[in-house]
């Protein structure tokens, strides 16, 4: 939040006092998040509809960013309507008895997301329409039933990542191989400087999966590396970039 603020010579506070659901950005515990949002919109004696469009926005971005904890990369847009008209309806109950008030003000907190100022300040969405994404084709090559409404909802800067690192996937398996070592002298390489170690720590001897995806490397255009929270898959990394150079 800081880096956003200063980009427009602001401070942090001005961003909160703007828009507070940018405070969704600051804090991975959703009800601490939301409690101290409600008690800012308190501070600040905006109105009830106003007061509704900052917290059905803060329960759009929540969804998506549970989506994306799950291992998602997007939610579905029928999914992000329905949070926030939930967070309306309880935000501003006199909505709940007039259907054509609630459309509209679900159309600000829309508004309100896809806006650039939401984009580069608060934490803003990106829709991805039917057709611009081959999610049939996808989920029928994955063995999966599509769900949603074929509508995705990313987090703006990480539908750039997406997009970067497919384009870049893409390059990669079209042309020749940035190199092609030999498979066993890449292993060996890789275990000597993990077995050296670094200024930072102690030398280790790589186990038989770490060698295995060394020579994968030496092997093929493009290799995906998996492994759970501290099963070493940064060390390998670091270890291959040394080995190679």
């Amino acid at each position: 939040l800081k880096y956003r603020a200063a980009r427009r010579k602001k401070e942090v506070v001005d961003l909160v006092r703007e828009r507070p659901y940018v405070l969704s950005q600051a804090w991975d515990n959703e009800s601490v998040a939301r409690e101290v949002i409600r008690c800012i919109l308190e501070k600040l004696d905006r109105t009830e509809e106003a007061r509704a469009v900052e917290l059905a926005a803060f329960s759009a971005v929540s969804l998506i960013r549970r989506q994306i904890s799950r291992g998602d990369c997007f939610a579905w847009r029928s999914w992000v309507i329905a949070a926030i008209y939930d967070s309306l309806r309880q935000a501003a109950p006199s909505l709940s008895d007039d259907e054509g008030r609630c459309r509209s003000v679900v159309r600000q907190v829309w508004d309100l997301l896809k806006s650039e100022a939401a984009r580069d300040l608060y934490g803003g969405i990106y829709v991805a329409w039917p057709g611009e994404l081959p999610f049939d084709r996808i989920a029928a090559e994955a063995g999966k039933k599509m769900g949603g409404d074929g509508t995705a909802v990313y987090p703006y800067g990480l539908r750039e990542a997406e997009v970067g690192a497919a384009e870049l996937l893409a390059k990669v398996a079209a042309g020749d191989a940035a190199f092609s070592p030999d498979a066993e002298k890449l292993a060996e390489e890789f275990c000597r400087v993990a077995q050296n170690g670094s200024s930072s720590g102690g030398g280790t001897t790589p186990d038989e999966e770490q060698l295995a995806f060394a020579k994968m490397v030496a092997e093929n255009k493009i290799t995906v590396l998996l492994g759970e929270a501290g099963s070493g898959k940064t060390a390998c990394i670091k270890w291959l970039v040394n080995a190679v150079n």
